[in-house]
């Protein structure tokens, strides 16, 4: 049986591509880094084995994105979940699921976000990341991109 969807084995990358320009900007978060709302403990590595049909049970979209929302004090009807992007984290004595989660619309929470001390980035301004981080994010971003 699958384990409850919790902050404590769960992690975001939120990102932001524009309906009309498809600019595509990431959520950097006030602890440094793409995913949260926690950063990643260290030694974390991406479990290149991790197949995302080898669940046998998933979450709802809506449970994933009212835990999302509810990490950034959001409303989850300002959010989706991308199907198509599920990772794996293994990180000392766990394993921690990543979702990728969009921004809804035309326009982000930028003052609602600032006022948490998170920003949205370029993947360009992501260069400096731990591996860990930056491996997440290339997926992340090669999955927008296909979509």
């Amino acid at each position: 049986m699958s384990a409850p969807l919790t902050l404590d084995n769960t992690r975001f990358i939120f990102f932001h591509k524009h309906p009309v320009s498809a600019k595509t900007r990431f959520l950097k978060l006030a602890h440094g880094g793409v995913c949260g709302p926690e950063a990643l403990p260290p030694l974390s590595q991406v479990n290149e084995d991790f197949e995302r049909d080898d669940q046998k049970v998933v979450m709802h979209p809506g449970v994933v994105t009212e835990l999302a929302a509810k990490s950034l004090g959001l409303k989850s009807e300002d959010l989706t979940v991308e199907l198509t992007y599920r990772q794996q984290v293994e990180v000392p004595h766990n394993a921690l699921t990543v979702y990728l989660i969009g921004f809804k619309g035309h326009e982000t929470p930028d003052e609602h976000l600032a006022d948490q001390n998170h920003r949205f980035i370029l993947i360009t301004q992501a260069l400096g990341m731990p591996p860990t981080e930056m491996e997440l994010l290339r997926r992340a971003y090669a999955t927008i991109m296909e979509g």
